[in-house]
């Protein structure tokens, strides 16, 4: 019953409650630029994961300003709207590079800690061509979780959408243990046949 799983969820609260946080130095510093900053943004969660400080992290990389790279004179957003010139390419791909470096030696961490098989790490641009403001064709890269990888998925099949990001989503639910549920955003359907 509803009692019976707030009863449940009550005890298993104030039982965390009474556990002793772990101690630790986390050596991270800031040099005040989100996208150089994004390897002590990555170490922060990956302590709280390791650590069990936290079970869910949202986490987005936002910056309009300059970065710090070699052969980037441009900020992030003005070099997303490259109208395919490729100066302006080449140097997106620079800083494109640097985060999917980030984000690999992330995912990696986890695997070395022995945590990746159980979180789910799910990384997405924000638009699938920034210089049309389109969703379309949007990388996404599932990691962990106990999926089946090592695998590009299309999507799409003679120009029609096959799977959305909400049947993903429903997938990323079913393997959290979250079985009845069977659309996301009024979107019906999964992915699972695919990824588990």
């Amino acid at each position: 019953s509803v009692l019976d799983e707030n009863l449940e969820t009550l005890d298993n609260e104030i039982k965390w409650s009474k556990v002793k946080p772990p101690e630790f130095e986390p050596d991270v510093k800031s040099v005040g630029n989100p996208i150089m900053d994004l390897s002590a943004q990555l170490e922060l969660i990956k302590l709280g994961l390791a650590k069990k400080q936290c079970r869910i992290v949202s986490f987005a990389i936002s910056h309009n300003g300059s970065i710090p790279l070699d052969g980037v004179h441009e900020g992030y957003h003005a070099l997303s709207h490259h109208n395919e010139q490729k100066e302006k390419m080449d140097e997106l791909a620079i800083i494109e590079t640097y985060v999917a470096e980030q984000l690999a030696k992330f995912v990696h961490d986890l695997e070395k800690l022995k945590i990746l098989d159980d979180t789910i790490v799910l990384i997405a641009g924000n638009m699938g061509d920034p210089s049309r403001h389109t969703m379309q064709d949007m990388s996404v890269i599932l990691a962990g979780g106990g999926f089946k990888h090592q695998k590009i998925v299309n999507c799409k099949d003679k120009g029609r959408s096959v799977h959305t990001l909400a049947n993903l989503y429903v997938s990323l639910l079913h393997q959290a243990g979250l079985k009845d549920i069977d659309s996301f955003a009024g979107v019906a359907g999964h992915m699972d046949d695919i990824l588990t």
